[in-house]
């Protein structure tokens, strides 16, 4: 899917840009793979820790304590953040917990929050993973945030 993105942004002059925590770099890494993809993929921030997220891409802490780390509303702030760092046409962003532990009430373990940001707003996704490694959580996660992000590209657009 990496591929078929980048060739669609190759095609409009697009670029992205990419803010991942649970992913912790994967979804950089299956981009930067593919040649030519520095005509559009700028750059990626792995923003692991709570600090990170709000030192490196402008999360509001009081959003954080308000809906958690792992909520739709900080993967929505993490991709505006990468957004304006970037200054890329779109950004994508995850947020989770891959386990083995981690997890709350509100966001249990396996839990996954993506946010796309761009020309068209911001959109985000909550999913629950139920039993997987966290190796599998996080490819499972890059494959739901390239299915949504490809959807809006095609113009089958959620939003």
């Amino acid at each position: 899917m990496a591929s078929q993105i980048l060739k669609v942004m190759r095609a409009s002059q697009q670029t992205i840009a990419v803010a991942e925590s649970c992913t912790g770099g994967l979804i950089a890494v299956s981009m930067s793979d593919i040649p030519g993809a520095s005509n559009s993929f700028l750059g990626a921030i792995v923003a692991y820790t709570e600090s990170a997220k709000i030192d490196l891409l402008g999360v509001n802490e009081d959003i954080i304590k308000k809906f958690g780390v792992v909520s739709e509303e900080v993967a929505s702030f993490m991709a505006q953040g990468a957004l304006q760092k970037f200054a890329s046409t779109w950004a994508i962003s995850t947020t989770g917990y891959s386990g083995p532990t981690g997890g709350s009430v509100y966001a249990p373990l396996g839990t996954l929050c993506i946010a796309v940001s761009g020309p068209l707003g911001t959109i985000s996704r909550r999913y629950l993973l139920q039993n997987l490694s966290r190796k599998q959580h996080q490819e499972k996660s890059c494959e739901l945030v390239f299915k949504l992000f490809l959807k809006i590209l095609t113009n089958k657009s959620p939003f």
